[in-house]
């Protein structure tokens, strides 16, 4: 029985890159769990025109106190058994908050596509949780990476006022202007994620943590304050950003 604490165990592409050379074992291979390493709110970098004090009545608002989940996984590695998945976080958070959840496997870009026009018809939805691979500015697929403006055309509109989290190794790790960009042409409410590559249980424990922290807020200020608040060195260990509408 392969011991998994022997695998790679990060969210970021070296174990990906060291298992595309078999394309064919890794159709269905892709995320590498992500880490928070200090959570930081940013400010829009571009902006010099805001006072502190309009600074500080702006407040960035999701549509509903409580979100229901839309997840797209890829694989880890090349296990297709006893295989890693994020699937036991979200139905935790599902039962422990009585949400709806949609978990759907995305190992190519069309599928990445597909899904998320799925996922865009879906009433009462507000979190996209993204669970690949990933270094700084992409997502890692199998076969391919995925440019975060690539991913910003493809959300369109459609994900106006969610919460985006990146579960992948070192995605947002880019310049504020770029990921101000993202959130201004998606109109999302939140992106938040990892800047460095980061262990799976330590990335397991914050996103669980983070799921159920989303709930009950509309004002996503607050909510990110009072659990950066509360999980200081989760924060710090796994360099978890955020950036607010």
């Amino acid at each position: 029985m392969p011991n998994p604490r022997m695998q790679p165990t990060g969210r970021s592409g070296a174990a990906l890159r060291s298992a595309r050379g078999s394309v064919a074992a890794l159709r269905n291979v892709g995320l590498c769990v992500g880490g928070l390493e200090g959570l930081q709110l940013m400010r829009n970098p571009l902006d010099t025109t805001q006072s502190s004090e309009t600074a500080r009545i702006l407040v960035a608002r999701s549509k509903n106190y409580y979100k229901d989940i839309a997840c797209l996984e890829s694989l880890w590695d090349t296990r297709l058994e006893q295989r890693l998945t994020v699937e036991p976080i979200l139905r935790l958070a599902e039962r422990m908050n009585g949400l709806r959840v949609a978990h759907l496997t995305c190992n190519t870009v069309e599928e990445l596509r597909h899904n998320l026009r799925l996922f865009r018809r879906k009433r009462g939805y507000g979190i996209l949780y993204l669970a690949f691979h990933g270094r700084p500015g992409l997502l890692q697929l199998p076969e391919v990476d995925v440019e975060l403006e690539e991913l910003q055309a493809m959300l369109g509109r459609g994900f106006r006022g969610w919460v985006v989290h990146f579960g992948t190794c070192e995605t947002i790790a880019i310049k504020g202007g770029r990921l101000r960009r993202f959130m201004d042409h998606t109109g999302i409410a939140m992106a938040v994620g990892y800047t460095k590559p980061v262990d799976w249980m330590d990335a397991a424990s914050t996103e669980l943590l983070l799921l159920d922290w989303l709930q009950g807020y509309k004002n996503l200020n607050a909510m990110w304050r009072k659990f950066r608040a509360r999980h200081r060195d989760l924060v710090r260990i796994t360099g978890m950003k955020a950036m607010l509408a």
